[in-house]
């Protein structure tokens, strides 16, 4: 497989609901599930149900995967971030203080796990940690659109004040790896349209109204011979017979998230359609067996809605 890396640069900000619940919210990442779900509605619109039928849902569904993905995370100033991981190792230091620990950690910091050092503050961004954010325009506060003014919470710092209409873009980047080439065009096209029609909730109202969509051959993914853990960057379903592989692993750790929702039909009454909740083990979790996951059917035999649960793996080497 080759390894791509897509951004996607908002100009409005997305809403994207939390885990578990169904009201919607701002937030700074984009779930592998919500992606492909977006991915999936796209496709068949631009090349029709049939072709997503041939192409994407089905090889999925028989265990022939015509890629993995990752969640989207941050990236500031062209430096992207992930999730921090979660470690279960004897011997060190558990985790940082606290008030210290944030949630997202330099992606270039992962070659200190790979020589058996522990992460310090200073790997960790303190700038992303509330999920809040300013999105109000100031040059005209009765424009209800909501302009990106700030990603980073209550750091306002980096903002220029001298220029009032000056905004940091939030761009959220992900990894794509592809068993075809020839698929490439088609996810092109897909993404052009998720550009133009936008993603996340309220697109009617100006959220998640896209600028661009990058995608480019990635030659920095973090690569280890004989790897000993798994990190996954997207939340991740077990299979049944990983489950046992988890409840007797002695280095597995991980955080379980819920995912539920209501099935997508312009005809569907919300009130009988809602999707199965599911637990799902969140991006970051790791793993001392590579995990594979699982696509299952959250809706109903009249309006079957698949979530997206496979593992993306960085493979480790630590002691």
């Amino acid at each position: 497989m080759k390894t791509f890396k897509v951004s996607i640069e908002f100009k409005t900000l997305p809403r994207f609901g939390k885990a578990g619940l169904d009201d919607q919210d701002v937030r700074d990442h984009l779930g592998a599930d919500q992606f492909f779900s977006a991915i999936s509605l796209a496709w068949i619109e631009v090349y029709g149900l049939d072709d997503y039928l041939n192409s994407v849902l089905n090889p999925f569904l028989e265990g022939r995967f015509p890629w993995l993905h990752s969640s989207f995370f941050p990236e500031l100033k062209e430096r992207f971030y992930i999730p921090a991981p979660l470690l279960n190792r004897a011997g060190s230091k558990s985790t940082l203080d606290k008030k210290e620990r944030q949630p997202w950690i330099k992606y270039e910091a992962l070659n200190k796990l790979l020589s058996g050092q522990d992460l310090i503050k200073e790997d960790y961004e303190s700038a992303i940690q509330d999920y809040s954010y300013q999105a109000v325009n100031l040059n005209d506060p009765s424009d209800p659109k909501p302009y990106i003014t700030s990603m980073l919470g209550p750091n306002i710092a980096m903002l220029d004040t001298n220029k009032k209409n000056a905004s940091l873009p939030l761009v959220l980047s992900g990894f794509l790896d592809l068993a075809d080439d020839k698929l490439l065009e088609k996810i092109k096209a897909v993404c052009d349209f998720l550009k133009d029609e936008g993603i996340g909730a309220n697109r009617s109202s100006g959220y998640g109204q896209i600028e661009e969509v990058r995608i480019e051959e990635y030659e920095n993914l973090v690569k280890t011979e004989n790897p000993n853990l798994w990190i996954t960057l997207s939340d991740y379903l077990p299979k049944a017979e990983e489950l046992s592989l988890i409840k007797n692993s002695r280095r597995s750790a991980y955080k379980l998230i819920s995912k539920a929702g209501w099935v997508y039909n312009s005809a569907a009454n919300a009130s009988d359609k809602r999707k199965l909740k599911t637990y799902m083990m969140a991006a970051s979790s790791s793993f001392d067996f590579k995990p594979v996951g699982s696509i299952i059917n959250v809706g109903n035999p009249e309006h079957p809605s698949y979530r997206y649960g496979l593992a993306y793996n960085l493979g480790l080497k630590i002691s």
